[in-house]
């Protein structure tokens, strides 16, 4: 199929010094229509398939969005980026160094992923949050307000991170070195632990420890994810200790394309 898009002789010399071009629409495809003015890329090797950018956002660098991903707002991809598959960043986020955002994930407002980090699925990242090192956010998470999440941290399931202190990683014990074990506050305001194939509430993945290799060193572990998230002690509110502290997911506007 032809291109849907070719550059226009607008260019822009952003704050990185770099010569942009804004693009025009030269089809219909999904996010829009023959002749509708674009937001602005260094080259057309920066985009492709049927994506999109938009408004006044920018691509440049070797960064590439594809597939049908969209990218509008003030948002930024460069570097050695990616944005694929469904994936949509508006908004001020940036995107940048060998970060990728795909499937049908989200990042918006003043977020930030970088680095190597990965957010997929239909995971959201918005707000002032940063993603960085090789931490991979998916599922439906949600990484929110002031949010750091990085290194070896994989954040997954319904997982609702506003602080760092709603995730802990454990890396490098017995013969898992490479194999993170990530506990999580989730939406629901159970604990879920993500680790190889599991994918589990912490109560689950405690009743499985049994039939586990190294038993011993996850018991321990979950002892620690205990502490970090106190559910060893009572609540503020009376609550007996065990029971988990329940997040309630502030309801947020939403828009979207």
């Amino acid at each position: 199929m032809d291109k849907h898009f070719k550059l226009t002789e607008e260019t822009k010399v952003n704050k990185a010094g770099v010569t942009l071009h804004r693009i025009v629409a030269t089809r219909d495809s999904r996010h829009a229509k023959a002749g509708q003015l674009g937001g602005f890329i260094e080259k057309e090797e920066n985009l492709g398939g049927e994506a999109w950018v938009d408004g006044y956002a920018e691509v440049w660098g070797e960064a590439l969005v594809f597939c049908h991903a969209y990218v509008g707002g003030l948002a930024r991809v460069y570097g050695l980026a990616r944005v694929l598959d469904n994936a949509r960043v508006y908004g001020k986020a940036h995107i940048r160094d060998y970060a990728c955002v795909g499937e049908d994930a989200r990042v918006y407002d003043n977020a930030h992923v970088r680095e190597g980090a990965y957010v997929g699925g239909q995971a959201e990242v918005h707000e002032e949050a940063d993603v960085y090192g090789i931490a991979k956010v998916k599922g439906e998470a949600e990484v929110t307000g002031h949010a750091l999440v990085f290194g070896w941290a994989n954040i997954g399931r319904q997982a609702l991170v506003e602080h760092i202190g709603d995730y802990c990683v454990f890396q490098g014990f017995g013969q898992w070195k490479h194999d993170p074990l990530t506990a999580f506050r989730e939406k629901n305001g159970e604990i879920g632990v993500l680790f190889e194939h599991y994918s589990e509430t912490l109560e689950a993945f405690t009743a499985l420890i049994g039939d586990m290799p190294h038993g011993r060193t996850f018991r321990a572990i979950v002892e620690v994810i205990k502490l970090n998230f106190n559910l060893n002690e009572p609540h503020l509110s009376g609550a007996p200790a065990g029971v988990p502290i329940t997040y309630k997911p502030k309801q947020k506007e939403r828009w979207m394309r």
